[in-house]
C-alpha cells in the first residue's frame, strides 16, 4: 500500500517546510525566551496561505486533504512544536467556533474541554493562549461559551512560544448549545491536530538523535555502534513512524466523519511523544539537559502538550465511552 501524498499535496507539505525553516527553526529560542511569536511571523503563515488550511471544509477548487494537512503541522512541529501550535489555533479554531454556533471567536487563542462549563473552577493555571484574550469553552454535554479573560503569564514547563497565561473569567460573551455532532467534531479535531503537533516533536528528536549517536564517540567508536543504543534508537524510529502514519490514517478518517479517529491518534501520540522525546534526552545524557541541544525543549514542550484539552485522563474515557456505545 502506497501512503504518500498527491504531487500537489506533497508540494502543500514542502510549504509548510520551506515556512518553518525560514521563521521557526531558527528563532526557536528566541520565540522560547520572549513567550510568544512575533506579529511578522503570524503574517507570513497567513500571507503563505497555510492558515487557510484550517478551514473544516475541503475547498474544491482547491482541494488539499486532512492528510496533507496532517503532514503539513508535523513539518512545522519538526521546527517548533510550540510555535506551531500558537499558529495553528489560530487557523483552525475560528472554524471549530462557527462549526458549534459561535458568531465571531477570531480573538480566541484556546479551546479548554471541561465536564461541566457550569461547574467549573476559575482561575486556569495555563493556557497557551496565542497572545489573546478570548477562550473558547466546551463541555461534555456539548454547551459552550466564549469568554473574555484576564490573563496573567505565567511561567511554564514548555510551550512558552505559545504564550501561557493563567486566565480569569472576565465574562462569557456568548454561550450557546451544539448538537452533539458537532461538539464530537470539535473534540477530535482538537486531538488530530494536537497528535499532528506531537508527532513532529517526535520526529526531531529521532532525527536529531540519530545523528547525535553516530558523531558522538564512547569506548573508540560512535556512539550508535553500541548495539544497546542502536536498538534503542530503532524503537524510536519505529515510535515515530507509528504515530506518524496513525495520524495520517486518523486524518483520511476524520474527513469522512469517524470522529472517534482523532481521540485515538491522540492518545497514541500523547505515549509515543512522551516516550520518545524522553529517550533523545536520556541518550544525549548529561548533554541532553543543556540548553547547547534542543531536545531538552522538545522534551519540555512534548510534555506540556500532553496536558491540553483535558490531557489523557479526559481521552481515555471518551474512547471507552465509545466502545461501550
Amino acid at each position: 500500500m502506497d501512503f504518500s501524498l498527491p504531487e500537489d499535496a506533497q508540494m502543500i507539505v514542502d510549504m509548510a517546510g520551506q515556512f518553518a525553516d525560514r521563521h521557526l527553526a531558527a528563532e526557536m529560542r528566541d520565540h522560547e525566551s520572549r513567550a510568544l511569536v512575533p506579529g511578522e511571523v503570524h503574517a507570513a503563515f497567513e500571507a503563505s496561505g497555510l492558515g487557510l488550511l484550517g478551514a473544516l471544509e475541503v475547498d474544491p477548487e482547491m482541494p488539499v486533504s486532512w492528510a496533507a494537512r496532517c503532514k503539513a503541522i508535523q513539518r512545522l512541529a519538526q521546527a517548533d512544536g510550540a510555535a506551531t501550535l500558537a499558529l495553528w489555533t489560530s487557523a483552525w479554531l475560528p472554524h471549530v467556533a462557527a462549526l458549534l454556533g459561535a458568531s465571531d471567536a477570531a480573538e480566541a487563542g484556546y479551546l479548554h474541554l471541561v465536564t461541566d462549563i457550569d461547574a467549573m473552577a476559575w482561575p486556569i493555571p495555563c493556557v497557551p493562549s496565542g497572545g489573546r484574550s478570548q477562550i473558547l469553552v466546551l463541555d461534555d454535554a456539548g454547551k459552550w461559551g466564549l469568554a473574555t479573560v484576564e490573563t496573567t503569564p505565567v511561567r511554564a514547563l514548555g510551550l512558552s512560544a505559545a504564550s501561557p497565561v493563567q486566565c480569569t473569567l472576565t465574562q462569557f460573551i456568548e454561550q450557546g448549545q451544539a448538537t452533539p455532532e458537532a461538539a464530537a467534531q470539535a473534540r477530535a479535531i482538537t486531538r488530530l491536530w494536537g497528535a499532528a503537533i506531537l508527532a513532529g516533536i517526535a520526529r526531531a528528536a529521532l532525527d536529531y538523535t540519530a545523528h547525535y549517536v553516530q558523531e558522538r564517540i564512547a569506548f573508540g567508536k560512535p556512539l550508535s555502534h553500541h548495539q544497546g543504543v542502536a536498538f534503542l534508537v530503532a524503537d524510536m524510529a519505529m515510535r515515530t513512524e507509528g504515530v506518524d502514519l496513525l495520524a495520517t490514517r486518523s486524518a483520511w478518517a476524520m474527513e469522512s466523519g469517524e470522529t472517534d479517529a482523532g481521540t485515538d491518534a491522540w492518545l497514541e501520540a500523547i505515549e509515543a511523544g512522551l516516550w520518545v522525546t524522553n529517550q533523545a534526552v536520556q541518550l544525549l545524557g548529561g548533554h541532553g539537559y543543556t540548553r547547547e541541544h534542543p531536545v531538552e525543549k522538545w522534551m519540555r514542550d512534548a510534555r506540556a502538550l500532553t496536558l491540553l484539552w483535558g490531557g489523557i485522563d479526559m481521552a481515555e474515557r471518551d474512547a471507552r465511552s465509545g466502545w461501550e456505545t
